[in-house]
């Protein structure tokens, strides 16, 4: 344990809770609650911390239909679903933390009877939790926020997380076909480029210090930031039409801005086939892509897959930057709407980007509620400290 907690985390109330998780197969999802947890066991505001690989025992995902009946899906894993025991005098307390992308699908144990006290859903969408309840009265969900891929500062942690990315993927590649080889060599390619990228990425202690940088923002100097990605060969029509979008984005702000638009597709073979005049200027790894960031007088945001709030948000909340984001039909705690100026359609977000670039206050104005956003709800560990203490609050 450090002499003294960060200065964000002294005010955090010690909950005395030992704490075991069940880590799933996505260690880039995974990092930010482990992270949290790491950090709050760090400073004895949880009692202990144990990071286990997901067991065997957790079945796949379902879906949640219009009826609210439930519909397996085509995973064989409880992917992105992080299970944890928290215990304390009173006795045990089981929570779901699920950080994938679509709002209607949901780990299968999470939603058995008995299987869990309730579940924190990253990508909350009321309707598709209206629907669960007309089934299951008694399922709590509640919003989990946002979250992004951070940096694992005890390499135990980064090797538990890593064991669970590698026993999963081994789970459901072993289905004896002609395509068994092909996947397992994908669950190796997956381990090893996540070893490399977890140390890596962001670092929670140089987020939390780290004040709004000077940014030039006046006149021709002021630039408009807007880095993004394809998601590889994936050919569905929600990807199709993500990356569709980003592309028009892209081109519409590059063809109004000229020189001051920065960003585009991070290069891939599916961007330099498809979308050649939308190649990034640049560079895609973390020292670069932070400092463009926090060099922009904007940062926009679009959308991600299955309409869930991209990585990119939180990230640029944590440098204190003015967001032009898409607007989103989910659920988010706190007064996360006031934190960027929303737009609906790519005219739209030329048009904010515009406005914005020529009135300064109102940058500075939404940087600031950014930057405190992030702070008090987004943190990793204030975060899992909020989720922690919801729980308490449900089962005692």
């Amino acid at each position: 344990m450090s002499a003294a907690p960060p200065e964000a985390l002294r005010g955090l109330r010690p909950l005395g809770l030992r704490v075991t998780v069940d880590a799933p197969a996505e260690s880039n999802h995974a990092s930010f609650v482990v992270a949290g947890l790491r950090q709050l066991a760090d400073h004895a505001i949880i009692a202990r911390l144990r990071i286990r690989v997901l067991g065997p025992t957790h079945r796949g995902e379902v879906r949640v239909d219009d009826d609210g009946s439930l519909a397996p899906s085509s995973s064989a894993v409880a992917r992105k679903t992080l299970f944890i025991d928290a215990s304390d005098a009173s006795g045990r307390h089981r929570l779901a933390i699920d950080l994938r992308d679509a709002a209607d699908l949901f780990a299968a144990d999470a939603l058995d009877l008995g299987g869990v006290d309730a579940i924190w859903k990253r990508s909350y969408d009321q309707r598709v939790v209206d629907r669960l309840h007309r089934r299951s009265p008694a399922t709590t969900v509640l919003p989990a926020g946002l979250s992004f891929r951070v940096g694992l500062d005890r390499a135990s942690d980064g090797r538990a997380v890593i064991a669970a990315l590698g026993a999963t993927g081994v789970r459901s590649a072993v289905r004896f076909d002609r395509t068994t080889p092909a996947r397992l060599r994908a669950v190796v390619a997956g381990v090893r480029t996540a070893r490399r990228s977890l140390p890596g990425q962001w670092d929670l202690d140089a987020l939390r210090a780290t004040p709004p940088v000077a940014r030039a923002t006046r006149g021709t100097s002021a630039t408009v930031l807007f880095q993004t990605r394809t998601f590889g060969d994936r050919d569905d029509q929600d990807t199709v039409d993500v990356v569709d979008e980003r592309a028009s984005i892209i081109r519409a702000l590059r063809a109004e801005l000229g020189p001051r638009f920065r960003g585009g597709f991070v290069p891939d073979p599916l961007a330099l086939r498809r979308y050649p005049d939308c190649i990034s200027d640049v560079r895609s790894d973390r020292a670069s892509y932070g400092a463009a960031m926090a060099g922009a007088a904007i940062v926009v945001s679009s959308g991600g897959l299955a309409g869930s709030i991209p990585w990119k948000l939180p990230e640029a909340m944590a440098l204190g930057c003015c967001i032009v984001a898409e607007t989103t039909s989910l659920t988010v705690p706190g007064p996360f709407s006031e934190t960027f100026a929303p737009y609906g359609s790519v005219d739209d977000c030329v048009e904010q980007v515009v406005r914005l670039l020529g009135d300064e206050p109102t940058r500075a104005q939404l940087a600031d509620r950014a930057r405190r956003y992030y702070l008090e709800w987004v943190d990793p560990p204030i975060a899992a400290h909020r989720m922690l203490t919801e729980l308490l609050h449900l089962t005692r």
